[in-house]
């Protein structure tokens, strides 16, 4: 199927390897535009797709930066991830998607359909392609790589999981038995939101048994949480550790 991008802006960075640019994506699943922020580099070796929890908002054009101003730990870790030689395909919400803050939303056929469409948007890139989803955004990579007959991702990492709210539902209740590619469950190991404590993450790595490797990966650095125990600025959002929890990440790529 064919895709057709619009690019809003482009400019180059300091880095003199790297360009950024905004984009937008139009949804073939009917939710409006996808809007995405991108960093692209001479030197990578693959691409990650950051998936965002929350409300998956990345924020706006910041007028100092350039980039998008959102607090989410994948919005705010994207130049990181690029300072990892990896170029980065952020992704907004599309505008007409609704509320993604539940897992059920994050569990539908046209969500599945929005990240794999960015998945193929990052192809342009020409490197292997990883999906990185934090919190609710790890419920999102499942989805979607479930659906991946093309085997176009080439691995997962599931960040600050939500493994399972109140009803059951989360990343522990899809099939994650059906998962073949690398998978790193990554995590806060004093993150305290109930829906993604730490210790899930050996629950899903028994249930990873098709995956071709697992690894778990707990960082324990940083300083200062704020706010929600769930929320961006806490431990479960990697607060003042994001050096840290994105070079885990990157390394765990780079063994793949």
């Amino acid at each position: 199927m064919k895709r057709f991008f619009i690019l809003v802006t482009f400019f180059f960075s300091v880095n003199l390897y790297a360009s950024e640019e905004w984009s937008n994506i139009p949804s073939i699943s009917g939710n409006g535009t996808i809007p995405v922020f991108s960093i692209s580099r001479d030197d990578s070796t693959a691409t990650v797709v950051l998936i965002p929890g929350g409300p998956f908002t990345i924020g706006n054009k910041s007028p100092d930066t350039g980039r998008p101003d959102g607090i989410n730990f994948v919005v705010r870790s994207a130049g990181q991830f690029s300072q990892e030689k990896l170029n980065v395909v952020l992704m907004g919400k599309p505008d007409k998607a609704g509320d993604l803050r539940s897992t059920e939303q994050r569990q539908k056929d046209h969500h599945a359909s929005d990240v794999m469409e960015v998945v193929g948007f990052a192809k342009k890139f020409d490197k292997p392609i990883w999906l990185v989803g934090t919190s609710l955004g790890a419920i999102s990579v499942v989805n979607a790589v479930l659906t991946d007959k093309n085997v176009l991702v080439k691995g997962v990492v599931l960040s600050s999981s939500s493994f399972k709210d109140k009803r059951g539902y989360g990343v522990l209740s899809m099939d994650l038995e059906k998962l073949l590619v690398p998978v790193l469950l990554s995590g806060h190991e004093k993150d305290e939101c109930p829906a993604t404590n730490p210790k899930f993450n050996e629950d899903a790595r028994k249930r990873l048994t098709a995956s071709k490797k697992v690894a778990i990966s707990l960082i324990s650095t940083g300083s200062a949480p704020t706010g929600n125990i769930c929320g961006p600025k806490h431990w479960h959002g990697y607060i003042n550790a994001e050096v840290d929890a994105v070079r885990s990440i990157s390394e765990f790529i780079r063994s793949n």
